[in-house]
């Protein structure tokens, strides 16, 4: 049974590690390039943010996306869901990396604190995917609003309508 389980989790040690250090086949980028566009491409298990030639870390592409207001705050919730997972990586982890050392050592390994290991790894991982998710298309809406950007405000667009209000009433509504 100790070797089951020892041989179960080298195998998908090696195996994580092996798939991380391949480069991704598929390219996926974001929209056309321009010299401000933030390009991604799958790289391994995540994904990979560049600006022309130059790779960006997150700390590079949140000072990037402090332009667009909504970019922005979607960067902020990703950076927020990211740091919820570690301490679901770091317990799986530690207890995974003790259950090792007892096997190793010749002692009985706990089934359930390796099963509680697994549980806060697979948490984790699913909690890092959302958060490499709603970054993603941080990064999209940030691509969008340089391609489209919105119109500048000009004194020759105010105007002055009347109309029925929300409230059911009647109104003046005045753009500018």
């Amino acid at each position: 049974m100790k070797k089951v389980f020892m041989f179960l989790f080298v195998s998908l040690t090696f195996a994580g590690a092996g798939f991380a250090q391949t480069g991704g086949s598929t390219e996926e980028q974001s929209s056309e390039v321009k010299n401000d566009t933030i390009t991604y491409l799958k790289k391994g298990l995540g994904y990979s943010y560049t600006l022309g030639r130059k790779a960006l870390n997150m700390t590079e592409i949140g000072s990037m996306l402090k332009d667009n207001e909504a970019a922005y705050k979607m960067y902020k919730g990703a950076k927020g869901i990211g740091y919820v997972s570690y301490p679901f990586a770091f317990v799986g982890g530690w207890l995974s990396g003790y259950e090792l050392a007892n096997l190793l050592f010749g002692k009985e390994i706990n089934v359930t604190k390796l099963g509680i290991a697994g549980a806060c790894v697979a948490v984790s991982v699913g909690i890092a995917s959302v958060a490499e998710v709603k970054l993603r298309k941080s990064v999209q809406k940030y691509n969008e609003g340089l391609l489209n950007p919105a119109p500048s405000p000009s004194s020759d667009d105010v105007a002055i309508n009347f109309g029925i209000t929300p409230s059911g009433g009647l109104g003046f509504t005045l753009t500018f």
